[in-house]
Order: structure tokens, then C-alpha cells, then sequence
């Protein structure tokens, strides 16, 4: 039986237009079958041919490409970087974290992803790795998913002090306006009074 994520791997290889929706679905529930392929698993690339009728470096190549769009996308959360979802048990953590660094290991890693990925899984496994930073890093999930977000609160801001800010041209035009014909008699008075002691007596 051919592997879900391979097929969808596969798939977004050949239409990476379809990788975008990908980000945002869950992760197949075999995604350890394309961490195996690509960390140089014999018996799963052995599988993958045989399922598929593909040669070996089409699928490696389509399995590396799920996990750097999907896997490694911009925003994805630690348990996605690892493979997982939030549910899962630590053993299954640290099993995705192992075949992830086999893959990213400096002889076999592709080398735009060697440093980069390396980076994100050993980020994400610190995040998840203890009971504790786990509970912690599942909190700060919660709190930034019902904390309005930077755009909302600039508008929102804004709205607040919009009235104020009208009020306060409004009060400095009226100013200038009550202000403007004072000026012009001030004006006035001067010249007239410059004119009188500029005269030459008769």
C-alpha cells in the first residue's frame, strides 16, 4: 500500500502551487515514512519504489521537498518542524528529531538546508524536549493564538486616539482663525503709527 505522505509529497513535487495548502493542513499521519526515506532508510526507500514504480532519487528528492515547505515552512510551530502534532508523546518527538539530523547530517544534507534546517530542528527539539519546557512552550502557543495580533492592535490604537487627534486641529484652526484678525489690526496700528513718527514737520 502506497504511503499517504509520499503520495502527497509526490504530488507537491509535481505542482509545488499545491505546497501553499499543504502548510495549513495536518501532517499525514505516516509522515515518518518520508523521514526515513530521506534519512537514507534502506527498507523504506526499497518500499517506496515498489509503491510507487519511481526511481529512488525522485523520491528522495520529492520527500525533502514536503519537509522544507511543509515541515520547515515560515511560522511553523516546534511540533510541525519536528513531524508531529501537539498530541503526540515524547518518544515520538525524539524519534523525528533522530531521523531529521541523520537527513541533516553535514556528509548526506542538502547543502541549502544543511545550516538552516539544522537550526530549526535542534530550535524546536529544545522547545519540546523536558516536561516542562514542553508544558511551557504549549502555554505561549495558547497565549499567542488569543492575543490579537500587531495589525488589529495598531488599528485599534489608532481608532482610539482618531478622535482626540480631530478635536486637537480642529481646536488649532479655530485658534488660527480667532487669531488672524488680531494680527490684522495689530498690523495696522503698527503702520499707522510707523507713518506718525516718520513725518517730516511742516
Amino acid at each position: 500500500m502506497q504511503s499517504k505522505a509520499l503520495s502527497l509529497a509526490i504530488d507537491g513535487f509535481q505542482a509545488p502551487s499545491r505546497m501553499h495548502a499543504l502548510r495549513h493542513n495536518e501532517l499525514p499521519h505516516d509522515i515518518e515514512f518520508l523521514l526515513r526515506l530521506v534519512s537514507g532508510d534502506a527498507e523504506a526507500e526499497r518500499q517506496a519504489v515498489e509503491g510507487t514504480g519511481r526511481a529512488p532519487a525522485f523520491i528522495i528528492s520529492a520527500s525533502e521537498f514536503f519537509i522544507e515547505q511543509v515541515l520547515f515552512a515560515p511560522g511553523a510551530d516546534a511540533y510541525r518542524v519536528l513531524g508531529a502534532s501537539s498530541s503526540v508523546d515524547i518518544q515520538i518527538l525524539r524519534r523525528n528529531m533522530a531521523l531529521l539530523f541523520r537527513w541533516l547530517h553535514p556528509d548526506t544534507a542538502p547543502v541549502h538546508l544543511r545550516e538552516a534546517g539544522f537550526l530549526r530542528v535542534s530550535a524546536a527539539w529544545n522547545q519540546v524536549k523536558t516536561p516542562d519546557r514542553r508544558s511551557h512552550y504549549d502555554a505561549m502557543q495558547v497565549e499567542g493564538r488569543h492575543k490579537p495580533s500587531s495589525a488589529a492592535h495598531k488599528h485599534r490604537s489608532a481608532a482610539k486616539h482618531a478622535i482626540p487627534k480631530r478635536l486637537a486641529q480642529q481646536l488649532a484652526q479655530n485658534k488660527a482663525r480667532l487669531e488672524r484678525p488680531n494680527r490684522k489690526r495689530v498690523g495696522l496700528i503698527s503702520r499707522v503709527l510707523l507713518a506718525l513718527f516718520n513725518r517730516q514737520p511742516g
